[in-house]
């Protein structure tokens, strides 16, 4: 009699085996509302309710395994939980933003934070607003083929900061193609003898970079010493020139300021201030000024 289970623990063992078909058919039929399991909602643990139970847990950031415990189990029934069609599109937008350069990871079809910082850095980007989460309109322009990428960003960028380090742009350094002006890309341009198209192509940029780009201090400067007669070069001269040099001595000592072929604070307010004295003055002064001088 020892070797059998008594009458209670055989009702009770068939008792837990009903509730457990009667959790596994509701799990079925969760799994299945979400596009998870595809077969039919009979109670049995089968090999492909395994295999649903892994992909939704994967999914939802629910760790590995093939059973639901009490925290799977409360997300598959809840209205956050993920869905297998969310899921399949999380996969392709994940693939076209690491087209385009702004999804650096595998497209998993998790819709996790990585594809939300994605989502916001091509949305400002490409001037869609603020938001970890694509609509209609910026899915659209995701895969339009003509959304601005990571790359035109990051040029963007360094295009902003060099052109800021001059003093030719006011803006912030967003990487935000467009935001440069177009008069900021054509006085720089005019500075240093380009086609002025507003346009920063290979050539510009290549003297955007070079250490012999001007400064649009030194831009400006130039054209004032070139309106009060001191500079007759061409305005997209270095500052180390000695034309330039000689010409800010000269406009220095016109004015009588300190000795020197540079511009400082003062010399500079005094330049642009409307009362300084013209190469054309200094000219005409009279000969005993020289030697008062």
């Amino acid at each position: 009699m020892g070797g059998y289970p008594s009458f209670e623990a055989q009702a009770a063992a068939q008792a837990r085996a009903r509730q457990l078909t009667v959790q596994v058919t509701a799990d079925q039929s969760a799994l299945k509302k979400l596009g998870y399991y595809q077969g039919e909602a009979d109670g049995q643990s089968s090999v492909s309710y395994g295999q649903a139970v892994a992909e939704f847990r994967r999914v939802n950031s629910l760790g590995r395994g093939s059973d639901l415990d009490a925290r799977s189990r409360e997300i598959l029934n809840s209205s956050s939980a993920v869905t297998k069609e969310q899921s399949v599109q999380a996969a392709a937008d994940q693939q076209a933003l690491r087209t385009l350069g702004f999804f650096r990871g595998e497209p998993d079809g998790v819709p996790g934070v990585s594809l939300q910082t994605a989502i916001a850095d091509f949305r400002k980007v490409n001037s869609l607003g603020a938001g970890g989460t694509l609509d209609a309109g910026s899915r659209a322009k995701l895969n339009t083929g003509n959304a601005f990428t990571k790359q035109d960003s990051l040029q963007t960028a360094t295009d902003q900061r060099a052109l800021k380090l001059l003093g030719y742009y006011q803006g912030e350094v967003d990487g935000v193609p467009g935001t440069i002006p177009q008069p900021t890309i054509v006085a720089f341009q005019r500075a240093h003898g380009l086609s002025t198209n507003a346009n920063l192509d290979v050539q510009a940029r290549s003297v955007l970079s070079s250490t012999n780009a001007i400064s649009n201090q030194h831009r400006q400067d130039l054209e004032a010493l070139r309106k009060l007669g001191y500079y007759t070069c061409p305005s997209n001269t270095p500052p180390a020139t000695p034309a330039s040099r000689n010409a800010i001595a000269t406009f220095r000592s016109a004015n009588k300021l300190e000795k020197a072929a540079a511009l400082d604070e003062g010399s500079r307010a005094v330049l642009h201030g409307g009362k300084a004295v013209s190469k054309q003055a200094w000219d005409a002064r009279p000969r005993w000024w020289q030697f008062w001088k």
